[in-house]
């Protein structure tokens, strides 16, 4: 007689040895569907950090634009509308830019000759007399148009106008040969001419020089009297103020 009972130990055994291997495969497969699922989300959202670079250089006024648009239609949208305000916001302070130095530059020039005018010229004098490391010595000159009001009123504004701006010429030329130096137009009638680091004698031959440049235009026909303007000069040795060498050279007139 052969009696079979049967032991659960093995169906236990076997039982967890499967659940085990369920176990182990279902980690596994977990992890490398996570790793998928983190790489996708990283696909997706790595434009929202080119977005975030975006925003920061624009802020500091970096206009970039991002290159690689996103597969996402959404974030496409969002990246090309970036994109256009980075070009739309550079253009705006690009015309702000120029409009700030076309206003700075037409505040310190006469709009009539392009030289700098009695305000920026003063403010030069002013720094350049009070810095006396930088400004020992030099000399003032003073150019003044006779008669302009009444030639005004004989030949009108536009002839006018064209007197004043060769006159502004002549200085510029000037302006152009001495490094230390600095041509205004101060008044309607009146011109400076301001050069540092020349002496006495320099100052006395540069003189000399600007009036027989300015006779050229009496030369070329352009008025009927040689006797058109005077010049004068004052000499700068870092003993005056900005208000005295100015006196100084209106009284040389």
């Amino acid at each position: 007689h052969v009696t079979v009972a049967s032991n659960p130990g093995y169906a236990y055994v076997q039982l967890w040895a499967n659940v085990v291997d369920t176990l182990i495969w279902f980690v596994f497969s977990a992890l490398i569907v996570g790793g998928i699922g983190i790489s996708l989300l990283r696909l997706i959202v790595s434009p929202l950090k080119a977005m975030e670079v975006q925003a920061i250089a624009i802020s500091n006024r970096e206009f970039i634009a991002i290159d690689a648009l996103p597969r996402t239609r959404d974030l496409r949208s969002i990246v090309k509308a970036m994109n256009k305000m980075s070009h739309k916001v550079a253009a705006m302070f690009g015309e702000l830019h120029d409009l700030a130095a076309g206003l700075r530059e037409s505040s310190l020039l006469d709009p009539i000759t392009e030289l700098a005018n009695r305000k920026h010229f003063i403010n030069t004098l002013t720094e350049r007399v009070n810095s006396s490391e930088e400004f020992h010595f030099g000399v003032l000159a003073f150019v003044q148009v006779n008669n302009l009001k009444e030639f005004n009123e004989l030949v009108g504004r536009e002839f006018a106008d064209r007197l004043l701006k060769r006159v502004a010429d002549t200085l510029r030329e000037f302006e152009e040969r001495y490094p230390e130096s600095m041509a205004a137009h101060i008044s309607g009638a009146d011109f400076a001419l301001l050069v540092g680091d020349i002496s006495v004698d320099d100052a006395r031959e540069l003189a000399a020089k600007l009036s027989n440049e300015l006779m050229l235009i009496y030369g070329d026909g352009v008025l009927n009297t040689p006797d058109f303007c005077h010049i004068g000069l004052a000499y700068y040795d870092a003993s005056q103020s900005w208000s005295e060498l100015m006196s100084a050279a209106d009284m040389a007139l």
